[in-house]
């Protein structure tokens, strides 16, 4: 079945499944149910962390366990000495993401 407007342009279709998302999401540091549910795979963030006298900066991306996300550090960007300072940071992007359900 495929159902039209005026302009000619497609509506409804029973061939081609609709784009369709389910809620929209900012991600934290803490665990968030989506279930059997689909999110995008993106960075979140940045994260420092003191080691031996030097920071360890790192991206933060989403991590999925369980049917739970959250924002969690990963791949390294770079690390600099400390010269006795405490920089370390924990940033999370204040945007929100498209969870999906399980239909595609």
């Amino acid at each position: 079945i495929t159902m039209t407007n005026s302009a000619g342009q497609v509506t409804f279709s029973t061939v081609k499944r609709p784009f369709v998302f389910d809620q929209q999401l900012t991600v934290t540091d803490n665990n968030q149910y989506i279930g059997d549910k689909y999110c995008q795979i993106v960075f979140t963030g940045a994260q420092s962390r003191r080691v031996d006298g030097y920071f360890n900066i790192r991206k933060k991306g989403v991590v999925m366990s369980g049917g739970n996300i959250r924002s969690a550090y990963n791949q390294v960007v770079g690390n600099y000495n400390d010269n006795r300072f405490d920089m370390t940071f924990n940033q999370n992007i204040n945007m929100p993401i498209l969870v999906l359900p399980d239909m595609y």
